[in-house]
């Protein structure tokens, strides 16, 4: 139900007021906060007034007691009971006994749940002010005004000084309802930021501030050396100030940024008015420094509310949606995507950035960035920062305010390394060209068939890519020759030892395949390169990833085991091929089940890489992003994802270029997401997947398609069913392309499309997971079992067909694997316990249920978010086995914390939501 039409935000300053509500059969006018009921003026005390208005702002949403004492009465230190009279006060002039109007979300606060209708209304003229230069300003008598600073439609800002001490002090006054909204969020932006991040956060310090009385100012510490513009052209001017001076500041401001960033702050008028610079004296007698100060938060965002809640800070100035469409901010530096329409995001100020950088680049502040702006920047890496920072498109845009400063700051070592790759390339190329010669001599003995052929030409492809690794890691050329070594020996090896299979006639070539080929030569390595340990890591691994792509796993896991064995008895262990040989055998582990048992070795393994390349080396983020993954498979999603957003920043700082690289690493910190319940920011991540995967490869690859598979998972979670089979669907056409029609991508797209039948009560769902069962025990690779989530919505779809003893029974089955393959504390494992407790207490068995909930060891979900869907899952279980059990306030509570997490996550059309609804409907008539 749509529960406000036409809502404003906070438009109220003291007689000031341009808004009337209508709720029920009252009305409330805040020009006079006058309030009637039936047509009938009614007498209800101010604080009583705004606890109403306040709720009125915020129509059916759940707002805390602590959001309420702040909001009307702030700084003040309450009585329990003082509010609770209030709202009593309210409910009894309104006449809601019954609380229809408005209901107590028990253990939480307050919710306005009836349909609410707002007019606005014509709003009195704004406050004129009046100041003069030496007066004292309002309600500060110990204070002089010196000067006018600035004024606008919004304001009046007024330079200020203590009669006795001297101190200057800024005074920021509202002329206008829009100027009090911008110094109230000001003002939570400021608390937000200071109290997260401490005295060390680069912005400008609110001293103090009136809220209570016209007119309503703020009042901040005074930088002496005035904004950007101002301070350049004390200097004489912009082009005057040495280049490596302007992009020191503006790394600065770009630190600034991303530590506001960090705490979910969007400033959303970046430009070089809102940068203040402030001279810092040098300890050692040297000249001053210029420090930069961000200023101005008044048109601010945030992107998490949560924030604002768990630091007990009142939402003032945030009474709207936080991702507002607000356009406010200076053209010249609004993103695009903002001018059109879009709501701001971290993108939209980096882009501000990148247009500053190039003003500071230029050497003038009244430069646009218009077509044809590189032709002014002669430094090719100052021009690729510019557009990286302020790229049209958000996809290819920086990310992240802390890489761009970073970047700015590492131009010197950034041009050395352009040189040696330059260097590099040529190295790599004539490599390569040694590596093509070696081809194209194995080649020379053909097979007799052109099925043997191919055989052959997959095996090779895979030898040589392997030898050619190098050639992204290694830049030096006296390593580029040692890989030319590596690849003759290879060579070599291919004609002596695997092609004298096919060449020597002592064997049917006929029905040979590529697995007995790679047999061949696997069992020839230890014994030919014995004295070439280098190259038989090389080829061990080329032929273990060769089997793994052919699906033998248990061949692959042997033959990368073998290759590491002999990598860690070298003296420059671990080296980057090192580092990527144990990150493709992590994931083979995974499948085969063990890697509980040794990821702990990989772990130590990628601290030794840390300490022996450097935390940014790229076979070090490489292994970091596979840890981040089987951090995630085995169900510590927290640190997963942690991990995967960390690797994602540093690699859109380290190769912004590299658009499948990243690509691959939004697919995964997307999925990661989900697990998490993140559900809007994994959509997100997802879609920066698709699109960047798509065009560096021009084309849809698997991995497109898992990004989709993901994207229907959430669609189909959040019970948006036609897109999620559209997903599905594009996503099953683009694996019919490259894999059989049994591999684990297919099962990805069919476990999905059971999981949709499930949800949307389709009878077939049933026998859609039990063949994908039966598809999965057919499976004779040697991999560990996969079937438990199939055998958790098997037992669901058996729950909904009433048949609860199979439920039981299937879903007890999905437990056991869970705990054999996964482990007791996995996530999942426990959400099945959670399942199978709501089964046997539909079966009658409530005692059953309880101890499974309450067993040796109690269920919860203490390590994932607040609102995971995990954790409302469990709080409905123990809320309906409190039902069973005759405890009415319990149950309620139980169940309402629940359908707070349900609606957080789903909204309240999902069929989750609706069924708890439909509970608490039942609790309460079955107990009136």
């Amino acid at each position: 139900m749509q529960m406000v039409t036409a809502v404003q935000s906070d438009q109220t300053i003291a007689g000031t007021v341009c808004q009337r509500w209508f709720v029920g059969r009252a009305v409330l006018d805040e020009r006079s906060l006058e309030l009637t009921l039936d047509g009938s003026v009614v007498h209800l005390d101010r604080k009583s007034l705004e606890v109403l208005r306040h709720l009125l702002h915020h129509a059916g949403e759940v707002v805390t007691k602590e959001e309420l004492e702040q909001a009307v009465w702030p700084g003040r230190i309450l009585s329990e009971t003082v509010l609770t009279k209030c709202v009593s006060r309210i409910r009894e002039i309104l006449k809601d006994d019954a609380q229809a109007l408005i209901k107590t979300v028990h253990g939480y606060g307050y919710r306005l749940v009836a349909p609410v209708r707002v007019e606005t209304l014509p709003s009195k003229p704004p406050l004129a002010l009046d100041l003069h230069a030496g007066e004292t300003p309002p309600l500060r008598p110990n204070w002089v005004l010196e000067r006018r600073l600035g004024t606008g439609g919004r304001g009046e800002a007024w330079l200020g000084r203590h009669l006795k001490t001297q101190e200057p002090r800024v005074f920021k006054f509202a002329l206008d309802v829009q100027a009090l909204t911008s110094l109230k969020r000001e003002i939570t932006l400021f608390r937000l930021l200071h109290e997260t991040l401490g005295d060390s956060v680069a912005i400008v310090t609110l001293l103090d501030w009136n809220l209570e009385q016209a007119p309503y100012f703020i009042e901040s510490e005074h930088i002496d050396g005035g904004n950007l513009a101002e301070w350049a052209e004390a200097q004489g001017g912009l082009s005057q100030v040495p280049l490596a001076t302007r992009l020191e500041l503006m790394a600065q401001v770009a630190e600034a940024l991303a530590a506001a960033h960090s705490v979910g702050v969007l400033h959303k008028d970046m430009k070089p008015a809102n940068v203040l610079i402030e001279n810092v004296a040098a300890n050692d007698g040297a000249a001053p420094r210029s420090r930069v100060k961000l200023c101005d938060f008044g048109s601010g965002g945030m992107l998490d509310q949560e924030r604002l809640s768990a630091l007990g800070i009142t939402r003032l100035g945030f009474t709207q949606a936080i991702a507002d469409r607000s356009t406010s901010g200076t053209p010249m530096y609004l993103a695009p995507e903002v001018l059109a329409g879009q709501p701001s995001t971290v993108r939209a100020d980096i882009y501000a950035l990148g247009v500053m950088l190039y003003q500071l680049v230029v050497g003038d502040f009244h430069k646009t960035l218009a077509p044809g702006w590189e032709q002014e920047v002669e430094d090719e890496l100052l021009r690729e920062d510019i557009a990286l920072a302020a790229a049209g498109d958000t996809v290819r845009r920086l990310a992240d305010a802390a890489t761009f400063a970073q970047r700015l700051r590492n131009l010197e070592s950034r041009r050395r390394q352009r040189l040696e790759e330059r260097q590099a390339k040529e190295a790599a190329a004539q490599a390569l060209r040694e590596i093509e010669r070696a081809r194209q001599e194995s080649e020379r003995l053909r097979a007799r068939r052109t099925g043997m052929r191919i055989a052959v030409a997959v095996l090779l492809a895979g030898l040589v890519v392997s030898s050619a690794l190098f050639v992204d890691a290694q830049r030096e050329r006296k390593h580029a020759e040692t890989e030319a070594v590596h690849a003759k020996a290879v060579s070599d090896f291919l004609n002596s030892d695997v092609l004298s299979v096919v060449s020597s006639g002592d064997h049917p070539v006929k029905d040979l395949t590529v697995k007995q080929l790679l047999d061949a030569a696997s069992q020839q390595v230890e014994k030919r390169f014995a004295s070439q340990p280098d190259v038989a890591i090389d080829i061990d691994y080329s032929l273990g990833m060769s089997y793994y792509r052919l699906e033998h796993l248990r061949e692959a896991e042997q033959l990368l085991d073998r290759a590491l064995m002999v990598a860690e008895r070298r003296k420059e262990f671990p080296n980057e091929k090192a580092m990527r040989l144990v990150g493709n055998l992590m994931w083979i582990k995974n499948d085969m089940g063990s890697l509980p048992q040794t990821i702990a070795h990989y772990e130590q393994i990628l601290e030794l890489g840390k300490q022996h390349l450097g935390t940014t080396n790229r076979s070090v983020l490489e292994l970091t992003e596979q840890l981040a993954g089987g951090h995630i498979a085995l169900g510590q999603w927290k640190q997963g994802a942690q991990e995967y957003r960390q690797v994602l920043r540093d690699r859109e700082q380290l190769t912004p270029e590299a658009a499948l690289d990243i690509g691959l690493l939004n697919l995964s910190y997307g999925a990661a997401l989900t697990f998490l319940g993140e559900f809007a920011s994994a959509e997100k991540e997802l879609r920066e997947a698709i699109s960047r995967l798509t065009s560096a490869a021009d084309h849809e690859s698997p991995d497109v398609g898992r990004a989709r598979v993901w994207l229907g998972e959430i669609y189909i979670e959040t019970g948006r069913y036609t897109d999620g089979k559209a997903e599905l669907s594009s996503a099953h056409h683009i694996f019919e392309k490259w894999v059989r029609d049994d591999s684990g991508y297919v099962v990805m797209v069919q476990y999905r499309r059971a999981l949709a039948q499930l949800y949307q009560n389709e009878p077939e769902a049933a026998a859609s997971f039990q063949k994908i069962i039966n598809d999965l025990d057919s499976w004779t690779t040697g991999e560990k079992d996969q079937t438990a989530p199939m055998r958790e919505g098997l037992a669901l779809a058996y729950q909904q067909q009433g048949m609860l003893q199979q439920a039981a029974a299937t879903m007890q089955t999905a437990i056991e694997s869970s705990r054999r393959i996964n482990g007791a504390s996995f996530p999942q494992t426990r959400r099945m316990l959670v399942e199978l407790a709501d089964i046997l207490r539909l079966s009658g068995d409530v005692a059953g249920a309880r101890h499974v909930i309450d067993g040796d060891v109690p269920i919860d979900f203490a390590d994932l978010p607040e609102h995971h869907p995990f954790r409302a899952e469990l709080l409905r279980e123990r809320g309906l086995l409190e039902s069973a059990a005759g405890d009415v306030e319990a149950a309620r509570k139980y169940l309402g914390d629940a359908m707070v997490i349900f609606d957080f996550d789903y909204g309240r059309e999902h069929w989750k939501t609706k069924r708890g609804q439909a509970e608490l409907a039942v609790l309460a008539k079955r107990h009136t």
